[in-house]
């Protein structure tokens, strides 16, 4: 797909929504992985994700105030093999 990120972003986003992103306010996102596949299992996944969150961060200069990678735990592997 082809064309600038405003034009991509077009594409996807629906007109009409009001956007808080420029209040100075605090933001909450939470997401999935794709079928809640355990793509995060793995450290290098995680490192892979906390990478691209920095980069990002400080490409369009926002605070990251915290924020939290949960596991759910793979049918019968002990929670100590993913830690």
């Amino acid at each position: 797909m082809g064309g600038t990120a405003t034009q991509v972003y077009a594409v996807f986003m629906p007109t009409g929504l009001v956007r808080y992103q420029h209040t100075g306010e605090m933001h909450f996102l939470t997401f999935s992985c794709y079928r809640r596949l355990p793509y995060l299992a793995a450290p290098e996944t995680r490192g892979l994700f906390e990478s691209a969150l920095e980069r990002i961060r400080k490409t369009y200069k926002f605070v990251v105030a915290g924020y939290v990678v949960m596991i759910l735990p793979l049918q019968n592997v002990p929670l100590s093999q993913l830690l």
